[in-house]
């Protein structure tokens, strides 16, 4: 009936224009590699829900491309969300204020000690831009990397810089080797995330001290301390962490255009294409 086609074609606007503002990698510096991968998971839902309202119709196959956009741009996103735990070690001394074990001053320790022996593979935690190569008197030889969204890293205290300033350098690549370079009692990786300009602790980004051995064993396992790349990604677990409320609200509108789509009498699903 043309008042049932009427409401489709509404429908289908409101989802296409939905899709167009879907920003879904907003605020990406302070959110969680489980939420990105949560908003993922919501994309494909997404995309399986128009294929049922719609089928594999002309329709349906512009507003998945639509989709496809929208999750390489996400990719990217996740891609640079510094959550790759750097090396393999335990966390000799988190973020926050304490006594300088040289100076004995009291300051704010503005990353993360993880110690090892020197050698021991440095990872870069997410895909970016190497900023900075060089050497200062508290840092000795170190690596800054830019990954955008406000986000960067750093890793001091090195033996060996394995990148230039200018590399790209994807999540897991290998860029130096642990050192004891600087102002340090031992060998370590000094490790910080800065967002926005300041630094944050990075447990909120590569996880809790609580959890570091369970990660050892596993990065051990599945990845192998030696080689140019890990054999994988590692994605920690974080504390508390909840979908973006945006995000959901914004799914669930999707389901209920769904579901009133399904409502609409006499629909063209159309058929899959042979494969």
């Amino acid at each position: 009936p043309a008042d049932s086609e009427a409401e489709k074609e509404d429908l289908i606007a409101e989802f296409t224009e939905q899709i167009n503002n879907l920003d879904l990698t907003g605020g990406a510096a302070s959110r969680s590699s489980a939420d990105l991968s949560n908003a993922k998971n919501s994309l494909a839902e997404t995309e399986m829900l128009i294929r049922d309202a719609l089928g594999y119709t002309e329709t349906a196959d512009a507003l998945v491309a639509k989709l496809h956009a929208k999750a390489e741009a996400l990719q990217d996103t996740m891609d640079r969300y510094p959550d790759f735990y750097p090396t393999i070690g335990e966390v000799n001394s988190p973020f926050g204020y304490r006594r300088h074990p040289i100076t004995g001053e009291t300051k704010l320790h503005s990353g993360q000690d993880i110690g090892s022996g020197t050698g021991t593979p440095i990872w870069a935690a997410a895909k970016g831009t190497v900023s900075y190569v060089g050497y200062e008197d508290g840092y000795g030889y170190h690596i800054c990397i830019d990954h955008g969204n406000g986000l960067s890293t750093k890793y001091a205290h090195l033996s060996e810089m394995l990148v230039s300033v200018g590399d790209e350098v994807g999540k897991g690549d290998l860029i130096a080797r642990m050192g004891a370079t600087g102002r340090v009692t031992g060998p370590h990786l000094h490790f910080e995330v800065i967002r926005n300009g300041e630094c944050v602790d990075p447990a909120d980004y590569i996880g809790d001290f609580s959890q570091q051995t369970k990660k050892q064993e596993h990065q051990y396992d599945f990845y192998g301390c030696e080689g140019s790349k890990p054999r994988g990604r590692f994605f920690c677990l974080h504390r508390g962490i909840t979908p973006k409320s945006a995000d959901a609200s914004l799914f669930n509108f999707f389901r209920a255009l769904t579901a009133r789509l399904l409502e609409i009498p006499e629909r063209t699903t159309g058929v899959p294409p042979l494969t």
